[in-house]
């Protein structure tokens, strides 16, 4: 069997490239893959991962893209241009479908809202028929608005896909024990939230749990990958104009050559300060860095409906790289494995309600300190989202869901 990775909107260097590169690497154990980005549009943190994804212009290659997937059994379409692209390059995208139509054609969602899934190209009433060309739809939870937009554009809802295991985010375990370090090794009462600037990530809560909370009991965060643009000015300032005035809760080093001493060791992260702001990361650095933190932090401010089967790359990666995590309560109460809430399960992970941060300050104070029950911790967490997440585990059920009655 040979696969086919389409990443219709390019390389854009989120959780979806991460995707693409773990599902390739784990394909290819056992069967071929190639990975075909669009190149159309240049991405800011489209070099945050190491991969060899082979990127093409898709009007300018398009023969190429067409003859390289040819030769695949199935095609895996894990993003699609935006509704606002270019009329050659949408058009190069339903072409070099058409043309594959002798192909198993799955297309995978991952956008969880209405906005951003109308952000797509077949919002557009021209490019409906794009879901006609795929002969599986999947997503990752029955209540995900995909289903919405799809009533919306006249298809059927039924048809779409989802699976019955908790997520389809796949880790290589074995291969991120090189980042995990013991007790002794990492770096006291340390905190690290990993990605890009979006508010459903909880960024406002987590710099607020250091400042109100964490801070005065000498812990410092430290939140990776948050961009200098437009949309982080209500972020980071409390007046942009005259003069820009950070917060009180941040500590802007995502501006100047700030994030460049942070990433050679070289800025000082003072305990009991604020929440320390740096821009975007090169990935298996940041794992690094990750493996010497204590814990990792995302706060997933989903609505409710959004949460079950919904468990982002960043709150994986803190497992693989030997953290105790810290998540939201109201995740862990409607995230389920086994049909039973991980915060029901001896799971290990540190649950904080945004409501009632106070409430889980001694818990996060006790594992901190006491080594035995960290690492007690540790190995919990590991071993219980292995079950969930490693890709051996997973891949096998990822396939059967693209592949279906096509094997």
């Amino acid at each position: 069997m040979k696969y086919g990775i389409f990443l219709g909107r390019g390389v854009e260097g989120c959780g979806n490239t991460k995707y693409a590169i773990e599902l390739q690497n784990g394909i290819k154990e056992t069967d071929e893959c190639i990975t075909i980005a669009a190149r159309d549009k240049n991405w800011g943190r489209s070099k945050a991962h190491n991969h060899n994804i082979i990127q093409y212009h898709l009007y300018n290659d398009k023969e190429r893209i067409i003859s390289t997937f040819k030769q695949c059994d199935t095609i895996i379409i894990l993003s699609v241009p935006p509704i606002n692209a270019e009329f050659e390059t949408t058009e190069s995208f339903m072409e070099i479908l058409e043309r594959l139509q002798d192909k198993h054609v799955v297309y995978i969602n991952v956008d969880h809202r209405a906005p951003s899934i109308k952000r797509n190209f077949y919002y557009d009433i021209m490019y409906n028929d794009f879901f006609k060309l795929c002969n599986r739809v999947i997503t990752h939870n029955k209540d995900n608005d995909l289903h919405v937009v799809a009533l919306e554009m006249g298809l059927d809802p039924s048809t779409i896909i989802t699976p019955e295991f908790p997520t389809l985010n796949l880790l290589d375990f074995a291969d991120g024990e090189k980042y995990i370090r013991p007790y002794d090794d990492k770096e006291p009462k340390s905190i690290h939230f990993l990605g890009r600037r979006a508010d459903w990530k909880g960024i406002y809560e987590v710099k607020r749990l250091q400042y109100e909370y964490l801070g005065k009991h000498g812990f410092t965060t430290v939140m990776e990958g948050i961009e200098r643009d437009i949309g982080s000015l209500k972020f980071l300032y409390k007046e942009v104009k005259p003069e820009k005035i950070a917060h009180d809760d941040v500590i802007i080093c995502n501006e100047g050559n700030k994030s460049k001493l942070y990433f050679e060791g070289k800025l000082p992260i003072v305990p009991g300060n604020p929440a320390y702001i740096i821009g975007p990361y090169n990935h298996d650095e940041a794992m690094e860095r990750l493996g010497a933190s204590m814990f990792g932090i995302e706060l997933l401010m989903l609505p409710d409906k959004y949460l079950p089967h919904n468990m982002e790359y960043a709150m994986s990666e803190y497992v693989i790289t030997g953290t105790v995590p810290i998540y939201r309560k109201r995740w862990g109460e409607l995230f389920c494995v086994n049909n039973k809430p991980v915060i029901s399960q001896d799971c290990g992970a540190i649950f904080v309600d945004e409501n009632d941060m106070a409430a889980s300050i001694d818990e996060i104070l006790e594992v901190a300190c006491n080594k035995e029950l960290y690492m007690q911790r540790q190995n919990r967490v590991y071993d219980f989202f292995r079950s969930i997440c490693d890709k051996k585990v997973i891949l096998p059920q990822v396939l059967e869901l693209i592949n279906g009655n096509n094997n």
